[in-house]
């Protein structure tokens, strides 16, 4: 009898889960690590400036590190996108993981804001680019039809990261160590540094692609040139602009929804936690049977359901008054982003030639990220100036927002069908 050796062994098994490659389950595997190193650290960040950083820093100036960092990680989308279509996909991922394990340990050996600012900005540059890679590299390497289950794992797997982090950043804080919090983290990410170095493969098309169909990129650095086709593609560029529509309403989750239900209800913070860990669950639990039942159906107009369930998910907030309907409300929009997420990143996919994916994955990576910094701004000043009994009005406004994304996304089909 022939003699298997045991990693060949492991490896023919993970090629038949699901009938996937064993390379798959690999990112698999680093998008859990990466998704558990960055949520330890998360829910403690503010804490962090607020109580161990010199001087103390006010709310205010903590917002604006935040909104710091978002506006790193748009730069990062566009630029990330680019060298992923130069230099490599592989080559971006473990860079970006190099580095951002490189700002976690930064952060947990200094105490003062003149090194927390470049690390900041450092972070913000590099740490994205890890995602974009991983949709990039799934994009090469299944075809069309399964594309959809494969960014329907990685989902999966980056929410069971978001579910145990917190309860482990927790341990690390009472325990009394910021600084082991941040050492946790990036040992976390280094991990997978090693793994992709030695296990995943570059996905990256051989053949050359110095100028793909008059970029007009002129040279290596020429960034804005290589991106001149992918701003020329109309049917994409408003694509992504429906889709920074419903962005800027689901991004009310983690922003306004919270404040909100403190101010209007008396709901307390852990109470909204077990709100959000119904959004874990959900997504955990059913995101691969959802793709499932949606993977063969037309991508807009799934699309459009998805914004649709956002719509009815947080326009319901406006209505329902109590913590056990709050339930409904999340398990609606939460059911939106489980048709909405793996559907629009397989539909980038597919639009985007071999060679261009990196640009197409950062201009849409681009179009969430500006989704998520204007829509916690624009609920954030709605709220202000019209609190009060007049607060629930952000609620509406959301379900007008989403239900035009909702028809953005069945006029882009239509016009699909007649081009």
């Amino acid at each position: 009898m022939k003699e298997v050796h045991p990693i060949t062994d492991v490896r023919e098994r993970l090629d038949q889960a699901r009938g996937f490659p064993w390379r798959f389950w690999v990112l698999f595997a680093g998008t859990l690590i990466t998704s558990l190193g960055g949520a330890i650290i998360l829910p403690f960040l503010t804490l962090y400036f607020h109580n161990v950083v010199n001087p103390p820093l006010r709310m205010t100036q903590i917002g604006l590190l935040i909104t710091l960092f978002a506006l790193c990680g748009i730069v990062s989308q566009l630029v990330g996108g680019h060298f992923l279509d130069r230099i490599g996909r592989k080559v971006m991922m473990v860079i970006s993981l190099f580095l951002s394990a490189a700002a976690m340990f930064g952060f947990g050996y200094t105490k003062t804001i003149e090194w927390v600012i470049p690390l900041i900005i450092f972070s913000g540059l590099f740490s994205p680019i890890f995602g974009l890679a991983s949709n990039t590299v799934v994009a090469d390497m299944f075809q069309a039809e399964r594309r959809m289950r494969a960014y329907s794992l990685l989902r999966i797997a980056s929410n069971i990261g978001v579910g145990i982090g917190p309860a482990l950043g927790g341990f690390l804080v009472a325990a009394g160590s910021y600084k082991g919090l941040f050492n946790t983290s990036a040992l976390l990410i280094l991990v997978f540094f090693v793994l992709a170095l030695l296990l995943l493969q570059e996905t990256k098309p051989t053949h050359p692609i110095d100028d793909p169909d008059g970029d007009g990129a002129k040279h290596f650095w020429d960034i804005f040139g290589a991106f001149k086709s992918v701003f020329r593609d109309k049917y994409f560029m408003i694509f992504c602009w429906i889709s920074a529509l419903a962005l800027t309403v689901y991004a009310q989750m983690a922003t306004t929804f919270p404040v909100y239900i403190n101010k209007a209800h008396q709901i307390l913070e852990q109470e909204f936690g077990l709100l959000m860990s119904l959004n874990a669950l959900m997504i955990v639990f059913f995101q691969y049977l959802v793709t499932r039942l949606t993977e063969r159906r037309s991508k807009t107009l799934m699309m459009g359901v998805g914004a649709l369930l956002f719509a009815l998910g947080f326009g319901s907030v406006a209505i329902f008054k109590s913590y056990a309907l709050l339930y409904l409300s999340v398990a609606i929009w939460t059911l939106g982003e489980m048709i909405l997420t793996p559907v629009s990143t397989a539909f980038v996919a597919d639009l985007a030639s071999e060679e261009k994916r990196g640009r197409y994955m950062g201009v849409f990576g681009l179009a969430w990220a500006m989704g998520y910094a204007i829509g916690p701004m624009l609920g954030g000043i709605f709220i202000d100036f019209r609190g009060g009994k007049y607060a629930a009005d952000l609620w509406y406004a959301a379900f007008v927002v989403a239900a035009l994304a909702t028809l953005g996304y069945w006029l882009l089909g239509r016009w699909k069908h007649h081009t």
